[in-house]
């Protein structure tokens, strides 16, 4: 199941209410004019130091899940920007994601990161052995 899209502002001023979003994939801030009006374009940032713009919807939670759903641009940057898991193949990761939350793989490793294992410490060491020989025989070593 996937969270629902949280706002929090951050600053008022200048004419602007910014806010940061949580849990809309790749996407950090929205910046929205205090005049603005259905229809009116407000900004959407997402990460890589992309700027998108958003049609207003009434209210920023219901324009930002209006701006995912039909936004080509940010659609296209999304699925650019998703990442397929090495460690199970099928779970995609994103932006700053260091473990694979299906099979609990690293995204840039081979291995499960200890803190991430569930299992003990021993069988831990034994997967990252065996994940060490298998790359090592990948990469003629």
């Amino acid at each position: 199941m996937e969270k629902m899209i949280e706002v929090s502002i951050v600053s008022s001023e200048h004419g602007f209410n910014d806010f940061e979003v949580l849990n809309l994939p790749n996407v950090h801030r929205a910046c929205v004019g205090h005049g603005i009006k259905n229809g009116d374009i407000f900004n959407v940032y997402c990460f890589d130091n992309v700027k998108l713009g958003g049609v207003w919807c009434g209210e920023v939670v219901k324009s930002l899940t209006n701006f995912a759903e039909t936004n080509e641009a940010y659609l296209e940057f999304t699925l650019r920007n998703e990442k397929i898991c090495r460690g199970c193949g099928d779970a995609k990761t994103g932006h700053g994601q260091v473990v694979c939350w299906s099979c609990f793989k690293g995204e840039d490793t081979l291995f499960t990161p200890y803190k991430y294992f569930k299992g003990g410490f021993a069988e831990w060491l034994a997967q990252v052995g065996m994940s060490r020989k298998t790359e090592s025989a990948q990469h003629g070593g």
